[in-house]
């Protein structure tokens, strides 16, 4: 009889993990969380279980909770995948500091990829050669025109008299276009499907003086490409979020907000820093005109996040949830992929209620194509969009002030972005003291402005 019960309890267990699996496939993250959580009631240690609740978790923006995930799946006896969603995901909790996200990612390498090869030295008269710099970049999203977008500004930029350009395509079937405007001399190399190995002995033939990786951990598996050192200099850009956690990169390009003088000691990379943003810009796609702000015709002040849904964590929740409460005619408007899934939406609109938001003060919004994304939140002088590095760009570039905060010791820096055109091409930095107190404070002085 106990003998039936447990094989009964097995079933249960396996029914409520296929539930689950399914549920991520269809990207309903919330329900996928619930299902892996009632097939862990009843096998607790069930590691791959853990792991799929992880990235449940981490799809809502869970952060904290995702990493103990993590962190219970990788004692099981398949660590593999778990180490690296804790070393992906890792900089985005709240509880870990950038000394636990440097080791963190230090222990990944150094346990699931291949030691450092010694690669091909730099020639020290390159430059006196009288040949361009051949510099090579590998992503496996040059298909994604959105997302290369504050790529494509440098590279449609580079004088091809200095600079010879490789793209190495990690992109299915990709053979140019999508923002990227090619020039006599121009390479472009399909790897998509390639092994690492057989990926770095192409560009050694080409003969590559600086490699950029444009991936970072967003494509976990070519990682490994680099540490072969297929290239004399070895540089991460645009895609890496906080150290590598690698020996093989030789430097790291950021600016003074992305990576402040004070953290490089955190870095395995030397970090490089130009001037404004890291990020470079062009708006050569079709967007909305900037119009006059909703409030200044009396309607209330909307708020907008335009961020993917792992970045909305449980503290940036509540933080709304204030901000709101202290504006009271105000609205929030969200969009990005995975509120297209109805539990997601509930699970947002479950949390700012915890705050005591209704959801006739709340627009959730899914996936669109860009020109309609962007159309999401008018474009004016007015109003506060918080957003991502790469919208930053786009709005600053199109002479539009927004507003972003980010993390300075216990304060919050406000950076009101001038223009990157003109005399005073920059950043505005003013720093709230008291946190969020001092960032509520802004708001609920500026709302009616």
């Amino acid at each position: 009889m106990a003998e039936t019960d447990d094989q009964a309890a097995v079933g249960r267990a396996r029914a409520w993990y296929t539930a689950g699996c399914a549920e991520t496939e269809r990207g309903e993250y919330a329900a996928a969380a619930g299902s892996f959580g009632r097939a862990l009631e009843i096998a607790p240690d069930w590691s791959e279980a853990q792991h799929n609740l992880g990235r449940a978790l981490f799809e809502l923006g869970r952060v904290d909770e995702a990493i103990q995930c993590f962190e219970r799946a990788a004692r099981g006896p398949h660590p593999g995948l778990p180490r690296a969603m804790l070393a992906l995901a890792i900089p985005g909790s709240a509880a870990a500091d950038h000394q636990a996200v440097l080791d963190a990612r230090r222990a990944w390498v150094r346990e699931f990829l291949p030691p450092l090869r010694p690669g091909p030295r730099a020639s020290p008269g390159v430059l006196a050669e009288g040949r361009p710099l051949r510099v090579g970049y590998v992503s496996s999203f040059f298909h994604r025109a959105n997302w290369m977008k504050p790529v494509w500004a440098l590279i449609n930029h580079h004088d091809r008299r200095a600079v010879a350009v490789h793209l190495f395509a990690d992109s299915p079937g990709w053979s140019g276009g999508d923002g990227y405007r090619a020039a006599p001399g121009d390479a472009i190399h399909a790897i998509a499907g390639m092994p690492n190995e057989d990926v770095a002995g192409l560009i050694e033939r080409c003969a590559i003086d600086v490699l950029v990786d444009l991936n970072g951990y967003s494509r976990q598996t070519r990682l490994p490409l680099f540490q072969r050192r297929p290239a004399p200099v070895l540089v991460a850009w645009f895609n890496m979020y906080a150290t590598s956690g690698m020996p093989c990169f030789d430097y790291l390009v950021g600016d003074d907000v992305v990576v402040a003088p004070n953290e490089e000691r955190w870095y395995c990379e030397r970090v490089r820093r130009v001037s404004g943003s890291y990020l470079t810009f062009e708006v050569s796609n079709a967007a909305p005109d900037i119009v006059d702000a909703p409030c200044a015709s009396g309607r209330p002040v909307t708020f907008g996040c335009l961020a993917s849904q792992y970045k909305i964590t449980p503290h940036v929740l509540e933080a709304w949830g204030r901000i709101l409460r202290a504006a009271p005619a105000s609205a929030l408007v969200l969009r990005n992929a995975a509120l297209a899934a109805a539990g997601t939406r509930r699970y947002v609109f479950d949390a700012l209620a915890a705050s005591g938001i209704g959801r006739d003060r709340v627009r959730l919004l899914g996936q669109a194509d860009h020109l309609e994304f962007l159309r999401t939140y008018p474009v004016s002088r007015l109003e506060c969009v918080s957003i991502s590095s790469n919208r930053l760009a786009q709005c600053c570039f199109k002479c539009v002030p927004v507003v972003r905060t980010i993390k300075v010791g216990q304060n919050l820096a406000l950076l009101d972005e001038l223009s990157f055109f003109g005399e005073n091409a920059g950043y505005a930095t003013t720093h709230l003291e008291g946190g969020l107190r001092g960032h509520i404070g802004f708001h609920r002085a500026t709302r009616g402005h």
